[in-house]
């Protein structure tokens, strides 16, 4: 199997878009839990802290996160959520 087709298999109906509004987070969703100092289990790099959430001109959150390994990110909360790549720990 090639990456392209197990990144494919990875993802849920539920992480694709239906409407073409790929900015819209389903409204179940609520991105008030999420703040500085929150602890998150990112499905890539593991454990962090959210150090930082910037709320851009178009609506969308961007967060910087201090990763348990050292790495450090900034990860566009949105999509990370509706991809199903971030958890509450």
């Amino acid at each position: 199997m090639n990456h392209e087709s197990t990144v494919r298999s990875q993802i849920t109906p539920h992480a694709i878009p239906t409407s073409g509004n790929t900015r819209s987070v389903p409204a179940k969703v609520d991105l008030s839990v999420y703040s500085v100092n929150t602890k998150i289990m990112h499905a890539t790099y593991g454990k962090g802290v959210i150090l930082r959430i910037e709320k851009k001109r178009d609506g969308l959150h961007v967060i910087e996160v201090q990763f348990d390994n050292g790495y450090k990110s900034k990860l566009n909360l949105e999509v990370l959520i509706r991809m199903g790549l971030l958890q509450l720990i």
